[in-house]
């Protein structure tokens, strides 16, 4: 049965976040089963212990024993939504992806507390989305490694960090763009035999000198496209890796085919670009927009090299790039890609 937390149903006066049953009935269901969304007057929902029992017509769904009884007013309900890219370093930042409606996340860069969090989270003793996290990142030397990497550059080094996961407890690998191809290949090699799986962004082997304005990256991005990742990450990525930046909408739209006919899920985290986008236009202003009081200052620290770099960016390449990145997206649905939000 589905999980169910109730977020917006607990905000309200009389309704408690505890309640063993509870029947939310006279809403509107927004239904996700099918091809297409479909809304269903007059329905009523039961849970029992976090979990939603039954569904159906109000005349054909009934409150149990000492259930709580939420009239809907003919509201909409819908299932909670799924943030499929998040960086969660701090517990207090967990809560408020529910107040948004946030019911589950994958965390995209673990560590060993996440697997707490999530474990607490499960057993009700954190308040919090349902959370999946990868292990620490695997990558090689390069200009995008970053403190929290696991670097890895041989066969057996990258086997290594992937049992090391493994045995951790964790279930989920994140791959980046600077893995050298052996080591690459035995990750997925060895996750394919652990039964873990593989996302991230497309790596692209060692960025030897002139790569990639005099010569081609050592992966090309079609050799990943049916290596079984779940998902490729950003759109700024891809269009890096596999367009070369060339903000091109003839190739976008047949490496999109190439993407949509191997069946590979895309997150485009369109959103995490267009801010950093916005902190270049602004040469850095947008940092202090109201609400990024409540980061966590260490966090904010560690991520000041980062915003320094985006504050002095050029203000109309990277706006281009931002508008591309959308036209992008939308032409990746068009041709049936699977995007995922996050």
């Amino acid at each position: 049965m589905l999980r169910f937390l109730l977020v917006l149903v607990c905000l309200l006066p009389g309704i408690s976040a505890a309640a063993d049953s509870l029947l939310i009935k006279n809403i509107h269901l927004i239904a996700m089963t099918g091809p297409e969304p479909e809304v269903l007057p007059g329905y009523s929902v039961r849970i029992e212990q976090g979990v939603i029992r039954e569904v159906g017509p109000v005349s054909q769904v009934s409150a149990g024993a000492g259930a709580e009884v939420l009239d809907g007013q003919g509201q909409y309900l819908l299932p909670g939504l799924i943030d499929v890219h998040v960086h969660v370093w701090d517990k207090a930042e967990l809560p408020a992806y529910l107040s948004y409606g946030v019911t589950a996340v994958r965390n995209a860069s673990g560590m060993p507390f996440h697997l707490d969090y999530a474990r607490a989270i499960s057993a009700g003793e954190l308040t919090g989305p349902f959370l999946l996290t990868t292990g620490p990142i695997l990558n090689s030397p390069g200009p995008n490694q970053q403190a929290n990497h696991k670097l890895v550059i041989t066969a057996d080094e990258a086997v290594a960090a992937v049992r090391d996961q493994y045995q951790q407890g964790f279930r989920h690998i994140k791959v980046y763009s600077n893995l050298s191809r052996v080591a690459y290949e035995a990750i997925l090699a060895e996750a394919a035999e652990l039964g873990m799986t593989v996302m991230g962004h497309s790596p692209e082997g060692l960025r030897d000198e002139g790569i990639p304005t005099e010569k081609p990256f050592n992966i090309a991005f079609e050799e990943i496209l049916d290596d079984g990742l779940v998902t490729l990450e950003h759109m700024e990525t891809i269009v890096w890796h596999g367009l070369y930046d060339a903000l091109d909408e003839d190739r976008l739209r047949a490496l999109a085919r190439a993407i949509a006919a191997q069946g590979n899920a895309v997150t485009p985290t369109l959103l995490a670009h267009h801010n950093l986008a916005e902190v270049a236009r602004t040469q850095g202003a947008y940092l202090q927009r109201p609400g990024t009081e409540m980061l966590n200052p260490f966090i904010a620290a560690l991520e000041q090299p980062l915003y320094d770099f985006w504050s002095s960016q050029p203000v109309g390449s990277r706006h281009e790039q931002d508008v591309f990145y959308q036209q992008a997206t939308r032409m990746m649905q068009e041709e049936g890609v699977m995007l995922l939000a996050g």
